[in-house]
């Protein structure tokens, strides 16, 4: 039993380390697509995130991975659809 707690607490340890930090980009706060430099494919999770352009606009991406990799354009994301 004191194995298994252990583990929980490592699990939750761990995934609060992995949280990525948002990167202040004016008024709005985006997260950084670093964590995804150099990927070549991307897990086929649904998990929405609205992805800024460097043009300015907005754009709806199945997941943060798929944001960042698939479009150069992308200069960071939030959580959520646009």
């Amino acid at each position: 039993m004191k194995k298994l707690i252990f583990l929980l607490f490592l699990l939750v340890f761990a995934a609060a380390a992995c949280t990525q930090k948002p990167m202040i980009g004016g008024q709005e706060e985006l997260m950084d697509c670093s964590p995804y430099e150099g990927a070549d494919i991307c897990i086929m999770e649904y998990n929405p995130v609205c992805a800024k352009l460097a043009t300015g606009e907005w754009r709806t991406f199945g997941n943060a991975c798929t944001a960042c990799i698939s479009d150069e354009e992308v200069v960071g994301y939030r959580m959520g659809e646009c």
